[in-house]
């Protein structure tokens, strides 16, 4: 009996087991299952990550920045901090960057890169700047290093407050307070006035924003200025050179220039009136050149060969015009002539008109 018992209480255990075991591996499969999701989607992420280009940053300080940070460009993560490392460029240590970003990311050359917070006490992130119209650029290619001169960080607070520390412990502020007071009684019942030059500094400014384009279109022509005056430097430096002569020249007749100047100064006023007269066909002439510039740029081509055969003109008339008369060559050439016989005076004076000798026809030639 006790060895019938003790069998069956073996055989229920067993049982008891085996169903055990059975749940726990279908909850096993079940909790698997369940993650595998989650593992596809880490995956997933990791390859859009990582499975862009490589991108170097050389700072001077990165501050708390850690690996696995955030790269942004225009406030949108395009990347991670892979690694942080020290290394050394001529006796200078630098911590270099190693970001892995995105395929999709337009990093050109230029960009800049800055260390920033997300918030005034918040993580770090590495910000991807790129130049201004560089959108047509190709992007830097895998492994390209952004130098320590593109690079930089941004102020920290813990750096203002330790500048404002160092001005308040070397006394300063006793100063800072006296150009305070001072300034309240310079500006005391002169608010109106501070009000005006305010507005004023404020419409100023305006209007050269307004102008940016026109302030840029200036600027690149003072620097198309400033090739063509470093080109023609030679010329630039002989004028220099003969500058003192010319000036001792001018002051030798600074007597005759007074006289220029006084005769100009009594020729303005009948210039002025006379201007004034005809200002009506000064304006027609005018409006007639608009129609006219236009037609001679237009045969511009024409005009420079004219120019061009100028010269030589000028030349054979000045020498066929030596004087207040214009000079003729005249070639001559005698032609065989046959001369009639004289007749007795009987027989001319019956017949017809004799022919007309060489010299009357060169007489009515001539007239």
């Amino acid at each position: 009996m006790k060895l019938a018992f003790v069998s069956r209480r073996l055989q229920r255990a067993g049982s008891v087991g085996s169903a055990s075991l059975r749940r726990g591996a279908g909850e096993t499969v079940k909790r698997v299952a369940a993650l595998l999701p989650i593992f596809a989607l880490v995956l997933t992420f990791s390859s859009c990550a990582g499975g862009g280009r490589t991108l170097v940053a050389q700072f001077a300080d990165v501050g708390d920045l850690v690996g696995r940070s955030n790269v942004q460009q225009s406030d949108a993560v395009v990347g991670t901090v892979s690694s942080i490392q020290l290394i050394q460029r001529k006796k200078i240590w630098l911590a270099k960057v190693t970001m892995s970003l995105r395929r999709e990311a337009h990093v050109p050359q230029g960009t800049t890169a800055v260390v920033r917070a997300t918030s005034l006490l918040g993580e770090k992130y590495v910000d991807l700047v790129a130049p201004p119209n560089s959108g047509s650029q190709p992007d830097l290619p895998s492994g390209s290093v952004i130098p320590a001169s593109l690079t930089s960080k941004a102020p920290e607070l813990e750096q203002v407050f330790s500048q404002l520390g160092a001005i308040l412990a070397s006394g300063g502020l006793t100063d800072l307070g006296r150009i305070t007071s001072a300034s309240a009684m310079i500006l005391e019942g002169q608010e109106d006035d501070v009000g005006r030059v305010l507005d004023g500094t404020a419409k100023l400014v305006a209007a050269i924003r307004s102008q940016r384009e026109a302030l840029a279109s200036a600027l690149s022509d003072l620097d198309q200025a400033a090739k063509v005056l470093a080109a023609n430097r030679p010329t630039i430096d002989t004028a220099l050179r003969v500058q003192p002569a010319a000036l001792g020249i001018i002051a030798s007749q600074h007597d005759q220039l007074d006289t220029l100047i006084v005769q100009l100064d009594k020729l303005a006023k009948p210039l002025g009136d006379l201007t004034r007269a005809h200002e009506k066909d000064i304006d027609s002439q005018v409006k007639s050149l608009r129609t006219i510039v236009p037609q001679l740029y237009a045969v511009r081509g024409t005009l420079d060969k004219a120019v061009t055969l100028l010269p030589p003109f000028t030349k054979e008339f000045a020498a066929a015009a030596p004087g207040d008369y214009v000079q003729l060559d005249i070639l001559l050439q005698a032609l065989p002539v046959t001369l009639p016989i004289a007749a007795p005076a009987s027989a001319t004076s019956k017949t017809a008109p004799s022919t007309p000798t060489l010299r009357n026809m060169l007489l009515e030639a001539a007239q």
